[in-house]
């Protein structure tokens, strides 16, 4: 027996909400996210959970391979898509460096950052064994980062066949990917992405958050 698949019209609809709107959530079960429009209804919970979670899973992997997909914690502290139009104003959001982007981040934190800066793309497994931090610290330093868009999270899988996390600086990322560094006036860019996430989340009842804010 086959599994079933998602439907091509419901892929479409995908890419019809995030060109709409400008964000899609990567999951929620409120508002547009990749996993509901997937699976054609609001997910509670874990979208694992789903009769279509695997199909979803593997959607999400090729869509996440594309040149013209860029995500991070950007709205919520939600995986957030983000469409090529904002992403000027993502990259200039992204790539400011304001003491006040930085103030409130822990020790670990700002030595992981400044570390990242450095060297463009770090594997944690690799430098909690080089003893720069512990597993522990590492996570949580690099939640910090994640959340305040200071760096892009990825995994890779590892010889042993386990996921280790990755940081990786945002010039990093637009010379791996091809993406353009161009960026707008810092006002216009908070504008732009503050309009889409607020369209975003309209359906519900609490106001959006965004990583920079």
């Amino acid at each position: 027996m086959s599994r079933p698949g998602i439907s091509a019209a419901r892929l479409a609809r995908i890419e019809r909400t995030l060109e709409r709107i400008g964000l899609l959530f990567e999951h929620d079960r409120v508002h547009p996210s990749f996993t509901g429009l997937a699976a054609g209804e609001p997910i509670a919970g874990s979208w694992w959970s789903h009769a279509l979670a695997h199909p979803i899973y593997e959607a999400i992997q090729v869509f996440c391979e594309r040149r013209d997909v860029l995500w991070a914690k950007l709205v919520n502290r939600k995986v957030t898509y983000v469409h090529p139009r904002l992403w000027p104003a993502f990259f200039a959001v992204a790539r400011e460096r304001g003491a006040e982007r930085t103030a409130r981040l822990s020790e670990p934190a700002r030595a992981l950052f400044a570390l990242v800066e450095q060297r463009g793309s770090l594997r944690m497994d690799e430098l909690a064994a080089s003893g720069f931090a512990s597993a522990r610290e590492l996570s949580a330093a690099m939640a910090q980062l994640e959340a305040r868009l200071l760096v892009r999270a990825d995994s890779v899988h590892t010889a042993s066949g386990a996921h280790a996390k990755v940081a990786q600086s945002w010039s990093f990322v637009c010379a791996e990917r091809g993406y353009p560094e161009a960026a707008l006036p810092l006002p216009q860019a908070r504008a732009e992405l503050t309009q889409a996430a607020r369209e975003l989340t309209r359906a519900g009842p609490r106001p959006a958050k965004l990583g920079f804010e």
